[in-house]
């Protein structure tokens, strides 16, 4: 049942698994491989690229991060103007002229030709995007071209489009880069797009920590979309029945913190699955699920004004020395096993139990397994975390991530110009109207720019950022604990973003080789995360001291 995945082995084994990444390059620039001597310039060097000139730019989350999308060039999917859900289903619903985009924006945005990338994200989401993109063509109100991309490299492919000239009018990408992207001047703050009263309105649809993570330096830059929620613990139930270890409905009884997860960990490690499996890879997804980790057990990267580096600190090593000791009843090979990896052999029964964001529901969803409900084969629950919190900082409620549309100055004469603006605007204005942010909290249906129901398929396994959404049944069928979390004002009271701040991409270069080493047994938590401040501290001393 385990062959594919080697022998098992000793921590030696997986030492022998480990390769040492090429040396860090300490102020490096986020380009693609084939750009990178061309474009050997510190993150300041970048920033004398800024031009004139504005393009729309919608940034998606994480949470629409999975690279489920092999090759790192575009795919072009459709310039089209027709929409078959449009043709092939009859509305169900008209809403209220009022609020339509017909009646509200249409008049006020000359028509334009848009063109969309997105990167990553799970089929259904495509598929919504898509129709958003289907849709508002067929309306008359523009012509939006999709083109997808992959997601394992999405800052090298935007950034060097950026610099090239190339860029997109409209992009799905995460919250993550905008301090490094607003460091390049690349991009433009939505305040400066509409109203005050436009933008109030706008932001007042959203939970406040959404509004929160895409601003920086007191502007806002995303206009959220969807979100992921971390850690979480994911269970399969089958294997905890094995042992005893389920509820009176045959659920999986979860750890309740790290001591418990090593216990069972061990107890559940046999010849037909492994304990546990926890992304190990340099993958940005993986660093991400270790570093939401760190800041529950009380770690950050930096101090609060991000120029000194902070994570050689407990609340980094303990984490770290915590995957050491699970990686002994993971699979040998893991270091070479990324989120989706290990989501599979979750999903088939072939480890016990993971530790990720909750889209691993989504995942496995997507792959025709029921991922949710009574008779899911799997159950997911809150993080266990370190008993004794160790890092130097307030301990969060939890880890968000999200999707957001921003804004993004253009270079070259190819990008779209100032004069387009309005008709950008008008598109953020449809794809963020309440009804289309609902899907993400499970409703089956989106708007079209008239106010007809078209059916979609309703994502699972994330969160929304509109408020609405979180009250839905829907929501609360998915994620019951969530929707009470929201419903008594737990869940977001004491809530942290995923690590944002200027100079992370830098940072996530240092980690990975360290993170890696020390799984691997040939540095100890401690030395390893020594190694990470110096290498971090280099980068952020490039940005603020240069």
């Amino acid at each position: 049942m385990l062959d594919y995945l080697g022998k098992r082995g000793s921590p030696r084994d997986l030492a022998k698994s480990y390769k040492q990444s090429p040396p860090y390059l300490g102020n490096s620039v986020m380009t693609s491989m084939s750009q990178e001597k061309k474009e050997d310039k510190s993150r300041r060097s970048f920033i004398k690229y800024a031009g004139a000139g504005v393009v729309v730019v919608a940034v998606a989350g994480a949470g629409a991060y999975y690279a489920t999308q092999p090759a790192p060039t575009a795919t072009q999917t459709t310039t089209a103007t027709t929409v078959a859900p449009v043709t092939t289903v009859a509305p169900v619903t008209t809403v209220a002229p009022a609020t339509t985009m017909a009646a509200t924006t249409a008049a006020k945005a000359p028509f334009a030709n848009l063109t969309f990338w997105t990167f990553g994200g799970m089929s259904t989401e495509g598929q919504m995007w898509q129709d958003f993109a289907d849709l508002y063509t067929k309306a008359g109100l523009g012509s939006i071209t999709r083109t997808e991309q992959s997601w394992a490299t999405k800052r090298e492919v935007l950034t060097t489009a950026y610099l090239d000239g190339t860029g997109p009018d409209i992009v799905l990408f995460d919250e993550a880069t905008i301090p490094d992207l607003v460091a390049m001047n690349a991009l433009k703050p939505l305040d400066d797009l509409a109203s005050a009263d436009e933008i109030k309105k706008l932001k007042d649809l959203y939970v406040p920590i959404y509004v929160d993570t895409s601003s920086y330096q007191g502007k806002w830059y995303g206009c959220g979309n969807l979100s992921s929620l971390g850690p979480v613990v994911s269970c399969y139930d089958k294997i905890f029945a094995e042992f005893g270890k389920v509820d009176a409905d045959g659920k999986a009884i979860p750890p309740k913190n790290w001591d418990e997860a090593l216990e069972l960990a061990k107890l559940m490690n046999t010849s037909d699955h492994y304990g546990a499996v926890i992304p190990c890879t340099q993958g940005t997804n993986d660093l991400n699920i270790f570093e939401i980790q760190c800041q529950m057990n009380g770690g950050r990267w930096t101090t609060p004004d991000g120029k000194t580096a902070t994570c050689n600190d407990p609340g980094f090593i303990d984490t770290l020395d915590f995957y050491t000791k699970m990686a002994k009843y993971m699979p040998p090979g893991i270091l070479e096993m990324d989120y989706m990896k290990t989501t599979e052999l979750l999903s088939q029964g072939k480890a016990a139990m993971s530790i990720a964001w909750q889209w691993v529901m989504d995942i496995v969803y997507e792959w025709g397994i029921r991922s949710f409900g009574p008779d899911s084969v799997m159950s997911y629950h809150p993080y266990c975390n370190n008993p004794s919190p160790s890092g130097s900082n307030s301990i969060p409620s939890i880890n968000t991530e999200q999707c957001c549309y921003e804004v993004m100055r253009a270079r070259g004469k190819d990008m779209a110009a100032e004069s387009d603006m309005a008709a950008k605007w008008q598109f953020m204005q449809y794809i963020t109207q309440p009804t289309n942010l609902d899907p993400w909290g499970g409703q089956p249906y989106i708007l079209d720019p008239a106010g007809n129901q078209v059916p979609v398929k309703a994502t699972v396994g994330r969160t929304p950022t509109a408020k609405h959404a979180f009250t839905t049944d829907s929501f609360k069928n998915m994620w019951p604990a969530f929707y009470q979390g929201y419903a008594d004002g737990s869940l977001f009271k004491n809530a942290i973003s995923k690590p944002i701040f200027l100079g992370l991409d830098g940072c996530e270069k240092a980690l990975g080789p360290e993170f890696q080493a020390a799984i691997a047994g040939k540095k100890t938590a401690a030395d390893a995360m020594k190694n990470v401040q110096a290498l971090a501290q280099k980068v952020l001393d490039g940005i603020y001291k240069s």
